[in-house]
């Protein structure tokens, strides 16, 4: 399952994960931007983009140090699809991904003592 942890207009706290635009970055293992879900092959006929209107995409893996693990994702999802990715925007969601990268790592090192 793919958890919400945070959202403002979306309704849905939970979704299936095997139909979910996380999945795929998951499994690739990398960043995904997607710009319009609608005309990508990886989204355009996912529950995501059909029933709960995302058109817009951008996620990437959460892998803690020392492994090679992916334990989830940080997203950004919108019911519009983007031109492109303002650079404020880019600042914005790498520094979302290394808060929760360090409260991952801060996490393990305190499980390890």
């Amino acid at each position: 399952r793919v958890w919400f942890k945070s959202k403002f207009g979306m309704e849905a706290c939970e979704i299936p994960r095997d139909t979910s635009c996380c999945a795929h970055v998951v499994n690739a293992r990398q960043p995904i931007v997607c710009h319009d879900t609608t005309t990508d092959s990886r989204f355009n006929d996912s529950p995501c983009t059909l029933e709960a209107g995302f058109r817009f995409y951008m996620g990437h893996p959460i892998i803690p140090p020392g492994t090679r693990h992916v334990i989830g994702t940080v997203c950004v999802i919108d019911t519009k699809p983007r031109k492109s990715v303002p650079q404020e925007m880019q600042d914005l969601f790498h520094q979302m991904v290394s808060v929760v990268n360090g409260m991952v790592s801060m996490t393990i090192n305190l499980a390890q003592k």
